[in-house]
């Protein structure tokens, strides 16, 4: 995960990795658009693998995925940035 979100997370996104494992992923952009799905966000999975996601705009969605959103922060750990994680050793 880090391979992929590291550089985001280095410019400022804000990543969390769950901690209990599950093969689906869901996204959350700007608390406007979401996604579910088993694809793993990077140009690997999406010219090579069998997986896929989907993306909707849809209020009422919206709102229960960021209900559960919410319960499973409770087992996730945010991404650090590289520089904080040099400094720290």
């Amino acid at each position: 995960m880090r391979y992929v979100l590291g550089p985001l997370v280095d410019q400022g996104l804000h990543a969390y990795q769950y901690v209990n494992y599950i093969h689906a992923k869901q996204f959350m952009f700007d608390r406007l658009l979401v996604g579910i799905g088993s694809w793993n966000f990077d140009v690997y999975s999406a010219e090579n693998n069998h997986e896929c996601a989907i993306f909707c705009l849809d209020e009422s969605l919206r709102q229960q995925m960021e209900r559960q959103f919410t319960l499973d922060m409770i087992n996730s750990v945010p991404m650090i940035p590289e520089r904080q994680l040099i400094r720290s050793k």
